[in-house]
């Protein structure tokens, strides 16, 4: 996404692998973070996931949810101004799967996710020129999709159909925000495959 909309664009690809929800519900909550001696660039990040049936063997549900947190760093030879950015994601998701038969699969996905990127500088011409001006850059993705799988006698095939929804805005403190990264788009794709059965021919 960086490459897509510019070196000051926050996204990113996002590889979730997730385990496959059983009968039994079960969660798990997990943190952790770390302070620094002068309390730049202090992290904190928490997760937590919730997983089992509404309805045994037939469908079952998985939420999980998130928070990163990374505080910026000063600049050590300008006063006011920033040399590593701060930032925190959010996200939320939650996946379906309806078992219809033992030769068919629905599944339902979406994921929403929340980023900011935050830095501090001082503008030496223009608006806000000599004030520390604090430049904030928010990107919101939302990721939805469907998947019917089928397990037939000649083979298996899957049908996915998805989409997501990109947004980002700057704000500043002081002075007119950069608007040269802004981005409100979303996608729709499809996609079908097929897995046919091999014949073999015994002699």
């Amino acid at each position: 996404m960086s490459a897509l909309y510019g070196s000051d664009a926050l996204g990113g690809v996002v590889n979730v692998i997730t385990k496959r929800a059983s009968n039994e519900w079960n969660g798990s909550v997990r943190a952790g973070g770390s302070t620094l001696i002068d309390e730049d660039g202090n992290t904190a990040n928490i997760e937590a996931s919730a997983s089992g049936a509404i309805i045994d063997d037939k469908l079952l549900m998985k939420v999980t949810a998130g928070q990163q947190y990374q505080g910026l760093v000063e600049s050590r030879n300008f006063e006011n101004e920033t040399d590593i950015a701060g930032n925190r994601n959010t996200f939320v998701s939650a996946e379906i799967k309806s078992i219809i038969s033992d030769q068919q699969e629905l599944d339902f996905y979406a994921r929403y996710g929340d980023s900011e990127t935050w830095y501090d500088y001082v503008p030496t011409s223009g608006d806000g020129a000599g004030q520390v001006t604090r430049s904030t850059n928010m990107f919101e993705t939302l990721d939805y999709g469907v998947t019917h799988s089928g397990f037939w006698g000649f083979g298996d095939t899957q049908l996915r159909v998805y989409g997501t929804r990109v947004s980002q805005t700057n704000e500043k403190n002081i002075g007119t925000p950069n608007t040269a990264n802004d981005v409100d788009e979303e996608w729709w794709m499809d996609m079908y495959s097929s897995m046919p059965l091999t014949p073999t021919i015994s002699l």
